[in-house]
């Protein structure tokens, strides 16, 4: 008897701690690979989270709080759809990028050994071809960690003309290393709380899965 209340209190317990739990998102576009895994990881390490985002989008939210008080900032919030646009074309870069920042790069920074290993061994175009038409992000290679409305930024027309915008993101294709174990992306993120903020990211399979090496970042505009 003992036992079937001490489960039924666990099961009360669960049920009360769920009661406002809503499903996470899901990409049901998503596809697993090595380019999707690198492309989530770099998106999602790079904007906020919702939670985040909401609590500083009325603290600090200097363009609006002139026009509403917090407590309607925080409704408006709370219920809106919040919204995250990824540039249609990918940024491509060439060779020798990474080799530029690594010329740059005192040998005693610490980011220096992997900036080196990484510009030794990933492959990028060493030229533009003019036949060539720009890589288009698919929204296939992102998994959905955030509470946010994931679109192409050619369909913010579609969209009602006033946004609640957590951020812009642009990016570069994934480039792998001969091996593909090591890889290397370019990522900004604009709008919502700030501006304009450019990462070199550095990643790496370990144990079977992708992990950020080096996140660095290049300025804000």
């Amino acid at each position: 008897m003992r036992k079937f209340y001490f489960l039924l209190a666990l099961l009360t317990l669960a049920l009360s701690a769920c009661k406002n739990c809503k499903p996470g998102p899901v990409n049901n576009l998503f596809v697993p690979s090595d380019e999707a895994e690198i492309t989530s990881l770099a998106i999602n390490t790079t904007i906020p989270s919702d939670t985040f985002f909401k609590k500083h989008f009325c603290e600090n939210g200097y363009w609006e709080r002139k026009k509403y008080e917090k407590k309607v900032l925080e409704n408006i919030v709370d219920t809106a759809t919040i919204y995250v646009f990824i540039s249609d074309t990918l940024k491509e870069f060439y060779a020798p990028y990474i080799q530029y920042f690594l010329r740059f790069t005192p040998k005693n920074d610490k980011n220096y050994p992997v900036i080196k290993d990484w510009a030794a061994e990933i492959i990028l175009k060493k030229k533009p071809d003019v036949n060539e038409k720009p890589a288009i992000f698919q929204m296939k290679n992102l998994r959905f960690e955030y509470g946010y409305k994931y679109a192409l930024s050619s369909q913010v027309k579609l969209y009602p003309k006033k946004l609640v915008v957590a951020s812009g993101i642009a990016m570069s294709p994934v480039y792998f290393n001969k091996k593909k174990t090591k890889a290397f992306v370019y990522i900004e993120r604009y709008g919502g709380l700030i501006m304009s903020i450019r990462y070199n990211m550095y990643f790496e399979k370990r144990n079977g899965k992708w992990v950020v090496v080096l996140n660095d970042f290049l300025g804000v505009e």
